[in-house]
């Protein structure tokens, strides 16, 4: 038996994990019929590829894909 989730539940899951949550993420939208799952991952300086670029370095971005996707097809 699967367990549907919303979005105020996703985010506390996302919340409740110490990384998860110093990542920053919250869920903006939650469509089942479309299976679409909308988060926002704001940039942090902790994020970037090297100081003041604004690019996303790989490991971060890749926990967010990872963290997302998981809850996305769960």
């Amino acid at each position: 038996m699967s367990t549907v989730l919303n979005a105020a539940e996703i985010q506390a899951k996302f919340d409740g994990s110490p990384f998860i949550a110093w990542l920053g993420l919250s869920v903006r939208e939650v469509n089942h019929e479309q299976g679409e799952l909308t988060v926002l991952a704001p940039m942090r300086p902790e994020f970037e590829r090297g100081a003041a670029s604004g690019q996303w370095h790989g490991g971060p971005l890749a926990a967010v894909i990872d963290t997302v996707g998981d809850f996305a097809v769960g």
